[in-house]
């Protein structure tokens, strides 16, 4: 299969992001849209988004759009006009190219040694053994309904609960003292969290991130991914509590962050799941959505559906066809010899006579040129505005 990637295929990839991040902003403004199991879906949205950016490719499928004007004139400004860098020439795509993958590589790099330091951090912390942790972790397992091995760990260094690791499940913890009902809400929040994936998601988000920083519109889907995926984990926790218990869950996630503080360990942000986002506001949306989940649910199913539908129509759509510019060649390279001439709708006409389809051309002489063309042809000149006479004598 002939699958390429081009300027073309990159600004529609950019456009269609740009389109649905839009659409997923005003989707979760709309709270009948996404109360209740809807958040699974606007996940899975938010993972689409990311990966239409990932993948902006051209099929053998898809259909051309030639556009002039403004659209021509930028393809031509980024790919055919060169500046001097050095004692080269370059185009801005070029230059571009090179800042692109130049800081998307510095990033990667610095990504990576980050969670390596992050690893190594964890790997001097101290084990948490003590029976509380063991009692309260295994209540945790009977709620989950799963048993997975993961170690809990504490430091005096960590100001929020967070969690880490793609095969070695670990939660990291304060160094202070919790009551069995804290230290439950905290230890279910977080092993939610593994449980449902989310670490590997944010993993990817972040490698996301780093390669396409130049996107503007980047760090809105990162930040509503992250929101989304904090109101899937509170769902998923508090489905089989009483009201007493979500509201002990939503003072304990509160007083939780309180404790944090403008100290949020931001250089262990990247490797981690922590318990969330700090602003007053979106704490508030997302404690609304966690009430309102749990009051009785209206059937908000055809809203899920027409918003998958939208998006799979604006998605295939963005396949389906590509904007390419549209340039007039050069006059000297039409124009070669002195009895070589342009053809336009200025000197030229398509008729038809006797069953037969004919172009007739007036060349600079003043002679007339009459040439018997197909069907085809005839629809190919009269969509170039071309006039078409029938049946003339």
């Amino acid at each position: 299969m002939n699958i390429k990637i081009s300027l073309s295929s990159i600004m529609m990839a950019t456009f269609c992001s740009w389109l649905l991040a839009g659409l997923l902003y005003l989707a979760g403004k709309r709270k009948g849209i996404v109360k209740g199991y809807g958040i699974y879906c606007i996940v899975l949205l938010y993972l689409f988004s990311i990966a239409r950016i990932f993948l902006p490719l051209d099929f053998p499928f898809t259909k051309t759009v030639l556009l002039e004007g403004r659209f021509s004139k930028l393809c031509r400004l980024l790919r055919y006009d060169r500046y001097p860098v050095g004692k080269q020439g370059l185009s801005i795509l070029a230059l571009f190219c090179v800042i692109w993958f130049g800081v998307a590589t510095v990033r990667l790099i610095r990504f990576v040694q980050n969670y390596r330091d992050i690893c190594h951090m964890v790997s001097l912390m101290a084990k948490r053994e003590d029976a509380q942790c063991k009692a309260v972790l295994q209540n945790v397992f009977e709620t989950a309904g799963k048993a997975r091995k993961v170690t809990v760990l504490y430091n005096k260094g960590i100001s929020m609960p967070m969690c880490m690791g793609i095969m070695n499940w670990r939660i990291l913890l304060p160094d202070q003292n919790y009551t069995d009902a804290e230290l439950y809400y905290v230890l279910i929040h977080e092993y939610t969290h593994l449980l449902n994936g989310d670490l590997k998601i944010k993993m990817i988000t972040n490698l996301f991130c780093c390669i396409f920083w130049w996107n503007p519109v980047v760090s809105l889907l990162e930040k509503g991914l992250e929101c989304s995926l904090e109101k899937r984990c509170d769902l998923c926790v508090t489905k089989t509590f009483s009201t007493n218990e979500i509201i002990s869950y939503l003072e304990t996630i509160v007083k939780a962050i309180k404790s944090c503080g403008k100290n949020k360990n931001s250089s262990m942000m990247d490797g981690t799941v922590s318990l969330g986002i700090s602003e007053k506001g979106e704490i508030l949306d997302r404690f609304r959505f966690v009430a309102d989940s749990q009051m009785e649910r209206k059937n908000h199913k055809w809203k899920l559906v027409l918003l998958t539908a939208v998006f799979t129509v604006i998605w295939l759509a963005s396949y389906s066809m590509i904007p390419l510019p549209a340039y007039d060649p050069p006059i000297e390279e039409i124009i070669t010899e002195p009895d070589v001439y342009e053809i336009t709708p200025d000197n030229a006409f398509v008729f038809y006579k006797n069953g037969k389809y004919f172009l007739e051309v007036e060349a600079k002489n003043g002679e007339d040129y009459l040439f018997e063309i197909s069907e085809r042809d005839k629809d190919f000149y009269t969509s170039d505005n071309f006039e078409y006479k029938e049946d003339i004598e």
